[in-house]
């Protein structure tokens, strides 16, 4: 009898067999071991939305409240990749379950979803977190809230707090910008000038003006400019050539013409990395008069990742 259905089964349609098939990933899902678990919503992952649709109930189901964190968690992160838009629920469940890893997962999955309505139970959580230490948690916050364009005034409160960790306040920085924080444009410019501040928050704050589009602070800017070209040290200028670049993206931003000087300069940097960023401007800027140069670094420069860059600066223009 056994051996009967076997055979069987064997002579099924091809589309009773990818049934079959399917009903047994749902089983693997439901009732197998962990890993067997996760290998079988790793090939959930991989169906075309029509069966894709036959698991979203059960991907929801687990996300909220499965006892497996492993699984639950491999769930979470299925919500945003996936782009289940009636995740929400489970996403905020999990944010609020006081679980690390469960939260981190469902705060990054909220930013590939673009779930807005999650942003209030995120902040929520965040007003619990010690932010002079720096974690996982609060910088993968920080950044969901930025995508998901959530006015933060925790996060504002806690700018300002002296005790916050520099990397924390870093984040916070480029938070303003994505957001388009326009009330917190006179503390960025302040932080852009200021020397007692490090050159990655200075870069930050730059590249956050450039972001809001503060064309207020565009004359402040362009001096800041012409102070940073003027220094000579050999250690301060590299120390600063962080804020050199974000500033020459951010004058770009704002409607400054006449940069090519700048851009040509920077693109013969001894900093290959300050090279790269250069010719990424200069794809951008589309000036003209670039292309002698770019023919030479496409095929000269010493950096490969400058040749890739230059090569495809070359094909747009």
């Amino acid at each position: 009898m056994c051996g009967g259905l076997l055979l069987s089964s064997g002579a099924l349609p091809a589309s009773e067999k990818r049934e079959e098939g399917l009903k047994k990933l749902r089983a693997d899902i439901e009732y197998a071991a962990t890993k067997q678990r996760l290998e079988a919503l790793k090939k959930v992952e991989k169906l075309k939305d029509d069966e894709l649709k036959q698991f979203e109930a059960l991907i929801l189901k687990i996300a909220a409240d499965d006892r497996d964190s492993i699984v639950r968690e491999r769930t979470l992160t299925m919500i945003g990749k996936l782009k289940l838009r009636s995740g929400e629920g489970a996403l905020i469940k999990a944010i609020e379950s006081g679980q690390t890893d469960l939260q981190v997962a469902a705060v990054r999955s909220s930013a590939h979803l673009k779930a807005p309505a999650v942003g209030p139970a995120i902040e929520k959580m965040l007003s619990a977190q010690d932010f002079s230490a720096m974690s996982v948690l609060i910088s993968a916050s920080v950044n969901t809230l930025g995508v998901l364009n959530t006015r933060s005034e925790l996060l504002r409160q806690k700018y300002a707090d002296p005790k916050i960790h520099e990397e924390i306040k870093q984040q916070i920085i480029l938070y303003f910008g994505k957001t388009k924080a326009m009330d917190m444009e006179p503390r960025l410019l302040e932080v852009a000038r200021s020397a007692n501040e490090g050159p990655v928050a200075r870069a930050y704050a730059v590249n956050a003006l450039g972001k809001m589009q503060a064309r207020g602070s565009l004359g402040p800017l362009k001096e800041l400019y012409a102070e940073i070209t003027a220094v000579h040290n050999p250690a301060q200028k590299a120390r600063l050539s962080p804020v050199k670049l974000n500033l020459l993206a951010t004058l770009i931003q704002l409607g400054e013409s006449n940069l090519w000087p700048e851009l040509e300069a920077a693109a013969r940097d001894d900093d290959a990395n300050a090279r790269l960023q250069a010719i990424e401007l200069i794809r951008q800027s589309r000036y003209p008069e670039a292309r002698p140069l770019l023919e030479y670094k496409a095929k000269n420069d010493p950096s490969r990742q400058v040749r890739k860059e230059a090569a495809k600066a070359l094909a747009e223009y």
